[in-house]
């Protein structure tokens, strides 16, 4: 009965969020995932590879780190407030970028919320460097992220302008399908990012 009920609140967003993610999987040429908030865990919920490139990320997390993933600062920074606690209990260490303090997770949650953007460099893998956003469902409140996973040894500013503009059409996609609104304070803080990655893009 429980797994009948799980796989009826789990598969409906799955559909809801397989055509964002393989759009954003194509436009970016990286790894795309989303993942649902469940009381205090983030599950993995649906991942997409890109073809474009022979070395890409590969998800094989069935629950995400808080505090490890950019996923996860996006849970902490959008999600229920008691999420920061629970978080900060277990820092465990994955690479020398893993916060492992209260003070140094506190600012990345805090640029998360400032941007509407999780930031993950090499914090879980050493190879990796993920971007999120948040998306919302029906009842207003965060539901969980969607997110890239780029090789970070190929992550340029041209490629973070393109990942960002494509993370907030996924978002919102995925969002509206979830029957969510993205709230305007997100939307803001995205149109500041967009803005602000535009501008650091050198003249050609």
């Amino acid at each position: 009965m429980q797994l009948a009920q799980i796989r009826e609140a789990t598969v409906p967003r799955k559909e809801g969020a397989r055509h964002a993610l393989a759009a954003l999987a194509d436009a970016t040429g990286e790894t795309a995932h989303a993942t649902v908030l469940s009381g205090q865990t983030l599950y993995g919920l649906c991942e997409c590879e890109s073809p474009r490139h022979a070395i890409r990320a590969v998800i094989d997390l069935n629950t995400f780190p808080l505090h490890a993933t950019a996923s996860g600062l996006c849970a902490l920074a959008f999600g229920p407030e008691d999420l920061l606690c629970v978080a900060a209990q277990d820092l465990e260490r994955f690479t020398a970028n893993t916060p492992t303090d209260t003070d140094g997770l506190t600012s990345l949650v805090d640029a998360a919320r400032a941007t509407g953007i999780g930031r993950a460099y090499k914090s879980y893998a050493e190879e990796t460097y993920g971007l999120s956003a948040p998306v919302f469902d029906q009842t207003g409140q965060f539901a969980g992220a969607v997110a890239v996973a780029s090789v970070a040894t190929r992550f340029t500013p041209k490629l973070e302008q393109t990942i960002l503009a494509e993370l907030i059409i996924a978002a919102r996609e995925i969002t509206r399908n979830w029957g969510g609104v993205i709230p305007a304070h997100v939307e803001a803080a995205w149109a500041h990012s967009v803005k602000q990655s535009n501008a650091m893009e050198p003249a050609s």
